[in-house]
């Protein structure tokens, strides 16, 4: 139904109290949108039949690898880093203006049916973004690979309002191995975002590697790898909460090092999980011959030449050799529930 005269004048009223209080529209906030009913689920898909499916997870969790191993299949198309719900407010960014509202729901306008169409705005939006992409490889079921970490459990919260039909994926990866791979990441590609302490670990490491790479020397600073911490156990416990409440029945999450344990069996659940066919025995062969690949660790090599060879990007458990005992300490007092709860602290030894 649309809003009356008096109900729009509030809602603009509380719009700019709340502008002239915070500098910040709350008007793409989800809360502020119609939900998608049957009727427009169905119309939208008339226009955009694919089915979607969204990849969420930390930072340096190797959401890349899963990716590349989905679009082996002939079915399958992950597009990367489309930030739809992950960027600021990504996709709402497009309707943050009270007088873009007014438009879309002003009742002399006869196209709008009575009511506002800015949800289903934003999901042709990202609908017409996936499929162009997808149709270019002939593909028909299409998804998007982001990490989430800026925003955290809002990525779901976001995705539920534009695509309740959509399928979730939530990878994990021992968050110890991710501050590594961050780490390592910021010395060879963002130096330029390193502090005066980052910049003089960095320094050290590439000019004198070896009692860093002993876990004798810590290549963190006690300070951030304390936020990495922090920052990695709210996402994995957020993100998976929230998916677990709005996605119940669709909603498949895994960990990075079972993936690198038994690709094969994983990636195949994940097609079944998409609706794809799982039938095709030389699908077995591609997924294997792509797990010998590392493109990624190949251009960070060419980056800078002087980083160690045992800490390719995308291997497992390069915490264990890289953490001093007080960085082993300080993760574990910060995210050690996280940890257990998802299985990387079975073996006490871990810790010492």
């Amino acid at each position: 139904m649309m809003p009356s005269k008096i109900e729009s004048l509030v809602r603009r009223i509380k719009n700019f109290v709340s502008v002239f209080r915070s500098g910040r529209n709350p008007m793409v906030e989800v809360m502020d949108f119609p939900k998608l009913t049957e009727e427009d689920m169905r119309e939208i898909k008339s226009f955009f039949p694919m089915p979607k499916f969204f990849i969420f997870g930390y930072a340096r969790s190797g959401t890349t690898l899963l990716s590349r191993l989905l679009n082996l299949h002939p079915d399958v198309y992950t597009s990367r880093l489309g930030h739809f719900f992950t960027y600021k407010e990504g996709v709402f960014n497009l309707l943050n203006s009270p007088a873009t509202q007014d438009w879309l729901q002003r009742p002399s306008m006869y196209w709008n049916g009575g009511k506002s169409l800015s949800t289903k705005m934003m999901r042709s939006s990202c609908d017409f973004i996936l499929e162009k992409e997808a149709k270019k490889f002939n593909k028909n079921i299409v998804g998007d690979k982001s990490n989430n970490n800026t925003v955290n459990e809002k990525a779901i919260e976001r995705l539920k309002l534009i695509y309740p039909d959509a399928k979730v994926i939530f990878l994990i990866r021992d968050g110890r191995d991710v501050a590594v791979s961050q780490r390592i990441r910021f010395f060879i590609e963002l130096p330029k975002y390193l502090d005066r302490a980052g910049l003089a670990i960095r320094k050290e490491f590439l000019s004198n590697p070896d009692s860093f790479l002993q876990g004798k020397r810590s290549i963190f600073s006690e300070k951030g790898l304390k936020q990495e911490a922090l920052n990695w156990s709210l996402n994995v416990t957020e993100t998976d909460a929230m998916a677990r409440k709005y996605y119940p029945d669709h909603y498949y999450s895994l960990r990075f090092e079972d993936l690198i344990l038994t690709p094969v069996k994983i990636i195949k659940d994940i097609w079944s999980f998409l609706g794809a066919n799982v039938e095709d025995k030389s699908l077995i062969d591609l997924i294997q011959n792509e797990m010998e690949k590392n493109p990624d660790a190949k251009w960070q090599k060419k980056q800078d030449l002087t980083m160690p060879d045992n800490l390719q990007k995308g291997k497992t458990r390069n915490w264990t050799e890289v953490f001093t005992p007080r960085d082993r300490e300080l993760f574990v007092r910060f995210a050690g529930k996280t940890l257990k709860d998802w299985n990387y602290e079975k073996n006490p030894a871990d810790n010492k």
